[in-house]
């Protein structure tokens, strides 16, 4: 397994195990749970939990071919993709936060139990 790329995947969100499911899912292409599960070194009934959360997040979808579910890891464009749609998400978010008179970094800053940080 690449380490970096596994180490990667943590740094954007993923936890360990859901990074492994993830790249073992672009490794092999379309798969069966177990497969994927074997692959990625998580137990299969644990990897039904990951992989749920998983397609929630748009990293999988999945698809039913005779009474089989396959499953297929978005590609790294469609990663970037959602990447720029948060983007555009945050931005807007923004907009409507100053228009709205909302300031969420002095909540932070002045609220007593927030802990003390450098900017």
């Amino acid at each position: 397994m690449n380490i970096r790329a596994l180490e990667l995947l943590v740094k954007f969100g993923l936890s360990r195990p859901q990074a492994r499911l993830y790249l073992a899912g672009l490794r092999l292409g379309p798969a069966l749970l177990a497969v994927l599960a074997r692959q990625a070194g998580v137990k299969r009934t644990t990897a039904y939990y990951i992989m749920a959360e998983l397609i929630r997040r748009r990293y999988f979808s999945k698809r039913r071919v005779g009474r089989r579910w396959y499953y297929v890891a978005a590609t790294t464009h469609d990663l970037l993709q959602m990447v720029k749609e948060r983007e555009r998400l945050v931005r807007e978010f923004e907009r409507l936060s100053r228009s709205a008179g909302l300031s969420v970094g002095l909540f932070v800053r002045h609220h007593p139990h927030a802990r003390a940080t450098r900017s």
